[in-house]
């Protein structure tokens, strides 16, 4: 649903369809960070538990500091929409080794 949405973002041609995208970038983004703890809870043992769900932590805060500096550096070289297609093809990149 995030990545999704995330190419709606870059896609929208109207203040409404960016707020709508948004919001279900924004579910989706929520859905992950939910669904994360119980997935490495069921799979790591109990002795890598402690280690597996401080590098997901570590992700999460990662990505929510350099996310922002990233945008402002898209936005002022290539346009508002640069960043929402450059996030696109980060997860498109990360994810297609899973398929």
């Amino acid at each position: 649903m995030f990545t999704i949405a995330t190419a709606f973002c870059g896609m929208s041609d109207s203040g409404a369809v960016l707020i709508a995208a948004r919001l279900l970038q924004g579910t989706g983004a929520a859905m992950a960070m939910a669904a994360s703890t119980p997935i490495l809870i069921r799979t790591f043992p109990p002795n890598e538990l402690g280690v597996a769900l401080g590098i997901n932590n570590i992700a999460w805060v990662t990505g929510s500091l350099i996310g922002p500096v990233a945008g402002g550096l898209l936005i002022g070289e290539f346009g508002w929409r640069s960043m929402f297609y450059g996030s696109f093809r980060s997860v498109l990149l990360v994810w297609s080794p899973v398929f």
